[in-house]
């Protein structure tokens, strides 16, 4: 083979190679587009600043402002669940047309698009970017349901999934944190009940003290204990609106008061404990919980008891067990 043709052969060789190469990245293009086109709702989690609920029991309203945080507007004013929240507009941000059914219908009874059952809206930063959803009936395999977007025609499928978000309770959205703080920040401790009061004062680091700076030794790792345990106090129910008398549920006047001295004095958070109640639990059989609620113009929640655990209601049920306390690094 002559050097000419070994040349031309190279060339024509190279050539196609472009050539397939290109037509690879038109198809992925393609593909990338279509699928684009297929969202349901076409921008990224960062963009997403509003999203509503729709459903047959109630509305739920979410909205983030810009660099803050999720908060629910409706049906209560809270802070939400963030992660909760993220994964909710994670999966509608993933959902996909599935298959067209119809261009334009001339009736969409059949689909339960007349009246759906599910509207869910959608906005991003900007007023114009939002887009509305309509979710209607199962189609026959139940594995899909009828959708439209609002204001258009077409009838297309889409996963079930887009059905098990639209359905997200107030409580799986809502944030259950009873009391938000470090509880590293905490200076003091104070448990009272019925008039009877401990004070608890942190000396330093990790040393605590009973009553006064110079008072008796407090158990140090009890009360750590009990700050952590209220820092992950998590609420089983919530009532906004309290459907029997606070005194009914001992919390006006309060079982027990906690106290919580910050660092900051304007950071100070009062937990208000009142009775203990048998509930049903989901798991079946019945679980004992506590009324609590915030000092002042908070909701009053459930927690269950073994979150708070046992606290002591007497200044010899904080003392310290230790008999002589020093830095063995120090003895000689």
């Amino acid at each position: 083979m002559s050097w000419r043709k070994t040349i031309f052969l190279a060339v024509v060789l190279a050539v196609v190679a472009g050539l397939y190469l290109w037509d690879q990245q038109r198809v992925s293009r393609q593909k990338t587009q279509e699928e684009e086109q297929k969202r349901l709702f076409p921008w990224k989690q960062e963009e997403v600043s509003e999203v509503i609920l729709e459903r047959p029991s109630d509305t739920i309203h979410l909205v983030r402002e810009e660099g803050k945080d999720w908060a629910i507007k409706e049906p209560v004013k809270a802070r939400a669940d963030q992660e909760e929240a993220r994964r909710l507009v994670e999966g509608l941000l993933r959902t996909r047309r599935d298959r067209l059914i119809e261009k334009e219908p001339s009736d969409l009874q059949p689909y339960g698009l007349n009246k759906p059952e599910y509207v869910i809206r959608v906005r991003a930063k900007s007023a114009e970017e939002q887009r509305s959803v309509l979710l209607g009936a199962k189609n026959p395999t139940e594995v899909y349901h009828y959708c439209q977007l609002q204001g258009g025609k077409e009838v297309f499928l889409v996963s079930d999934t887009l059905r098990r978000d639209a359905q997200k309770s107030l409580m799986e959205l809502r944030d259950k944190s009873v009391l938000a703080f470090d509880p590293t920040r905490v200076r003091s401790l104070s448990v009272s009940s019925h008039g009877q009061e401990v004070l608890l004062l942190k000396e330093g680091d990790k040393q605590w003290r009973i009553g006064e700076p110079n008072g008796l030794l407090a158990d140090a790792d009890a009360i750590e204990s009990l700050l952590f345990r209220l820092s992950r106090l998590r609420a089983s129910s919530f009532q906004d609106k309290p459907q029997r008398p606070l005194s009914e549920m001992g919390l006006e006047p309060s079982e027990r008061r906690i106290l919580l001295g910050l660092k900051d004095p304007e950071e100070q958070k009062v937990l208000l404990v009142g009775k203990e109640v048998q509930e049903e639990a989901a798991e079946g059989g019945k679980k004992a919980r506590l009324w609590v609620k915030l000092e002042g113009d908070f909701p009053v929640v459930q927690v269950e008891t073994s979150q708070l655990g046992e606290i002591p209601l007497e200044r010899d049920g904080w003392r310290s067990k230790l008999l002589i306390a020093f830095d063995r690094d120090k003895v000689q």
